[in-house]
């Protein structure tokens, strides 16, 4: 069983290295958000074959963003088997 803290822990840590807690563009945070679906091992419910640049990141399933800068406030992942 994998841990939810280290998850969580990655989740920060990303986003920090990628200018999303220093205020980057929000381009920082489609290329954290891709970054991060390449260390997901295990996708049972396929739900990052909707990760795609296909749409634009802040309607990616568990993503949510400030409707008025465009930039991630929350990622919710849970209970998705990931």
């Amino acid at each position: 069983m994998r841990s939810r803290f280290g998850v969580h822990h990655a989740i920060i840590l990303l986003f920090s290295i990628n200018g999303f807690v220093n205020g980057g563009e929000n381009e920082a945070d489609q290329e954290a958000l891709l970054e991060f679906k390449t260390k997901i091992t295990s996708d049972p419910l396929g739900i990052m074959n909707l990760w795609n640049t296909s749409a634009q990141f802040c309607q990616w399933y568990g993503v949510k963003c400030s409707p008025k800068h465009q930039r991630v406030t929350v990622l919710d992942l849970n209970s998705q088997l990931l």
